[in-house]
């Protein structure tokens, strides 16, 4: 008997003995800080290992999940904990079950021995005792097999379950759903000839199966243990398991199948095709082989929806966790995230302990930028991992967070474990990415020649190992990091290697991305005709994907080709683009970005009501998601909308919100600056620059460069509306230097400077900025900007005495007209109403 607090091979602290079972403990698994059931065995011999492994292998919601020997010779079991009561201790409080409950727990034990008899296992204990009964987490009932001997015959499970069934009080006809005769039986000798006709249909159609010998106990095992790496992502793993039960199988089509599937995820493309040509002459052993052969078919051949179907008959038929898995993979792989997420939920939901599948999910959460919960997942997968000592899983684990965490060094470690862990594992394919991350990561931190050695490294090992997809795809993460540092015509140098090695091993979907990459880095780069390139790529990019049924891909293609239109200062046509992501995409996440996108383009083309709206929608969104900075950085959005169209009960109403909830990280300095700048609409101009002046008097200009920044923007405009001429002059001179890569920036700059000068009438100074910021405004088509501009340069005219000024103040009444034809009346005019535009206005139409 162990004492509480006793100590197992240096990990597992005893915390109390199981209830009821004098041979078992829970305890705490101190590596992973998680409960684990510990289970005192016999002398292990080989029968017994064997059995142990089998158990390993089995994954069956209403069967125990069997983890790992604990020590050398300890002697102890390591399983999944589950808190619940056993059948015998049911019974024994409140007597028998009613019809409904025993009727459910008994064809979940059934469905469990069936399992573990198929999985080639001998219970050989099993009792009232031996039954857990639980909750799942949707409150539903559970019944869990435990208490494996490993020892006796199938004969007496089959003994002992059909006792358990008498003791529920339940007959097997009763687990049947009843049949359903004709009131008035008919006798025909046509149904004799029809019943033959099927019999020989079903024959031919089924000659395979009929044919097929039973596979071997040993590949049967390596088959199964395949299966649940493929589910775990343990790809490398899985390869060689499938490989060894080929070779006592060589045309079993389930594990050529199985086979090509691993190569694929593994992206080794070619041999994935020569194995699936292969599974199309071999001998299927059952309809649900025949299902996943075609299934696999549809699946490298990219016909998605066939694919589906093909899958979700196989997880009918078999009803397991792998075969439901194979769902959600599949609507992942196919682009549908939204879908993808919504089946990983549900096979967690049956199948709560398979780290595959979490890992998977927790993917889906990153792409979604749910962080956090998406690091408790990582964490949760890491637990299983550890406990099956799945390497290839816990390397996948390492290179997720390298990726997820913002911190450099970080992230080099995490691609640092990756990459032995991979090796260790035989990954070959998770080795070539953990390599590729650390050069992205070496990048990001600014030393480029480390970073081109590794990736140079890494994509030479991936040639070595016919892995090009794996290298194409590290490159292209290394050129997005080379990206964003603005050096574009190195990414797009790294982006034609990618391409090269992508066509060269013929791999279509990598190609497309690059498409898509290369559509974005060029649109960066200015001129026309590097423009009408990139909108090349990203047709050929939008065409491939919708060729791959990649809805996510062409959301992705539709998004980009957006963002060009809007550098092209094509506001309507990058509108009706991002209103086309919306419409496409089935990923809420997708059609969220798309309103924030929207809400941008609305921004600049004055109509801030429908911008409001759009980015309520945002923070609301976000909230839902328990993403609280990004939905306070929404709702003060909203608020700026809403108090560029005078509406300032509003906006001060959402930021007192904020206020009231605590502004979070970064959000601080902001909440000040807004309610400021609602102070400033109310024109409470000392308590307005009194506030912005304390705010930037405590920043740091090196430290908090880009608030620095912003609040000396705010002042510069600010001083200039207001009259504040001497404070305008001096600070809008010195920032002006600084915000010229920024032409919307630049352009306001102007203007505060055209007012100061008019203000000290110095009209021809005024004019010659106007001229200069309307040049800017007409070049990004920024109505409003054209509008103010225009009475900018029109009062500079008139006050120089120069007669154009008749012409341009004509020129003002257009774009005003412009500007309301675009952007609604109502939204005008509700501008208008701001009193620094409405002094200006007025001063226009009075001039003689």
């Amino acid at each position: 008997m162990l004492e509480p607090g006793t100590v197992l091979a240096q990990r597992f602290r005893i915390l109390r003995p199981l209830a009821g079972d004098e041979e078992s403990y829970v305890a705490e698994d101190q590596a992973l800080r998680t409960t684990v059931a510990l289970r005192r065995l016999p002398p292990l011999d080989e029968p017994l290992r064997r059995e142990i492994q089998l158990a390993r292998s089995l994954t069956h919601p209403n069967v125990i999940r069997v983890f790992e020997l604990v020590g050398d010779g300890d002697g102890y079991l390591s399983m999944e904990f589950i808190e619940g009561e056993t059948l015998a201790q049911r019974l024994a409080r409140q007597g028998p079950l009613s019809a409904v409950a025993a009727r459910n727990a008994a064809m979940q034990i059934v469905s469990a021995m069936d399992a573990v008899r198929g999985a080639g296992i001998v219970h050989g204990a099993l009792r009232p005792e031996s039954i857990l009964l639980t909750t799942r987490s949707d409150g539903t009932p559970r019944a869990v097999v435990t208490g494996f001997l490993w020892t006796g015959a199938a004969a007496d499970d089959q003994r002992d379950l059909e006792s358990i069934l008498a003791t529920l009080g339940v007959r097997r006809d009763q687990l049947q759903p009843a049949s359903v005769r004709p009131s008035r039986p008919r006798r025909k000798r046509w149904l004799l000839a029809a019943a033959c006709a099927a019999v020989f249909a079903a024959a031919v159609y089924y000659r395979d199966e009929i044919l097929a010998p039973p596979l071997s106990e040993s590949a049967a095992r390596w088959y199964r243990e395949g299966e649940t790496a493929i589910a775990d992502g343990a790809y490398a793993k899985a390869e060689a398991l499938f490989t060894q039960a080929l070779r006592e199988a060589p045309h079993d089509a389930a594990a050529r199948c199985r086979l090509a599937e691993a190569l694929q995820e593994s992206d080794q493309r070619d041999r994935a095709s020569a194995e699936l040509l292969k599974a199309l002459d071999a001998r299927t052993r059952s309809r649900s082989d025949r299902l996943l052969r075609e299934a696999t078919q549809h699946y490298l051949t990219g016909d998605w929806e066939k694919a589906l179907a093909a899958s979700r008959a196989r997880a009918r038929v078999s009803g397991d966790s792998i075969s439901a898995a194979d769902v959600a993979r599949l609507l992942d792989r196919a682009g549908r995230l939204e879908a993808a997420r919504a089946e990983y939920e549900a096979v967690l939901r049956r199948y709560p302990s398979q780290p595959g599948p979490i890992l998977q999910y927790a993917r889906l959460l990153i792409a979604n930028k749910q962080e956090k919960p998406a690091a408790q997942r990582l964490d949760e997968a890491e637990r299983f991992y550890r406990a099956l000592q799945n390497r290839e899983g816990l390397a996948a684990i390492e290179l997720e967070r390298g990726r997820l965490t913002p911190n450099v060094s970080n992230a080099i470690a995490h691609a640092r474990n990756a990459a032995s862990l991979a090796e260790a594992a035989g990954s070959n394919a998770l080795l070539v990415r953990a390599r590729l991350l650390e050069a992205v990561r070496h990048a990001a931190g600014g030393d480029m020649p480390q970073s081109e050695r590794m990736a140079r490294d890494a994509v030479a090992l991936a040639e070595k190992n016919s892995l090009g997809a794996v290298a194409a795809e590290g490159l292209i993460d290394l050129a997005e990091v080379v990206f964003t540092q603005l050096h574009l015509e190195e990414a797009a140098r790294i982006l034609q290697q990618a391409r090269a090695i992508a066509q060269r091993f013929s791999a279509k979907r990598t190609d497309a991305e690059v498409s898509l990459r290369m559509g974005r880095v060029l649109a960066r780069m200015g001129d026309e005709q590097r423009r009408r390139e990139a909108h090349a790529h990203l047709d050929d990019a939008e065409k491939a994907f919708r060729g791959f049924g990649s809805k996510a891909g062409v959301v992705r293609a539709l998004r980009a080709r957006g963002d060009l239109y809007r550098l092209q200062s094509k506001l309507p046509l990058a509108l009706e683009q991002q209103q086309r992501v919306a419409r496409e995409s089935d990923n809420e996440f997708d059609r969220t970005q798309a309103r924030v996108a929207q809400a941008e383009i609305y921004m600049l083309q004055g109509n801030y009501l429908n911008s409001a709206n759009l980015h309520a929608e945002t923070a609301a969104y976000y909230r839902a998601n328990r993403n609280p900075l990004l939905a306070q950085r929404y709702t003060l959005d909203q608020a700026q909308a809403l108090r560029l169209v005078g509406r300032y009960d509003e906006a001060e109403s959402l930021v007192r919100q904020i206020i009231d909830e605590g502004p979070l990280p970064g959000m601080r300095h902001r909440v000040e600056a807004d309610m400021a700048a609602i102070d400033f609409g109310r024109r409470r101009f000392d308590r307005v620059f009194s506030r912005l002046e304390q705010i930037t008097a405590r920043l740091d200009p090196v430290k908090d460069k880009a608030y620095y920044d912003r609040r000396r923007y705010d002042l510069c405009m600010k001083y200039a509306s207001a009259g504040w001429t001497a404070q305008a002059e001096k600070l809008c001179t010195e920032i002006a230097p600084h915000v010229r890569a920024s032409e919307r920036r630049y352009l306001d700059v102007l203007d505060a400077l055209a007012m100061v000068s008019l203000q000290k009438r110095s009209y021809h100074r005024a004019a010659r900025l106007a001229r200069e910021s309307l040049a800017l405004s007409e070049a990004n088509r920024m109505t409003e900007s054209m509008f103010f501009t225009l009475m900018l340069l029109t009062r500079a005219l008139h006050g120089a005495k120069d007669p154009h000024w008749v012409p341009t103040r004509e020129r003002t009444r257009q774009a005003l007209s412009h500007w309301q034809k675009e952007a609604g009346a109502e939204v005008v005019r509700q501008s208008l109403a701001r009193w620094f535009i409405a002094e200006h206005w007025n001063s226009v139409q009075q001039l003689e």
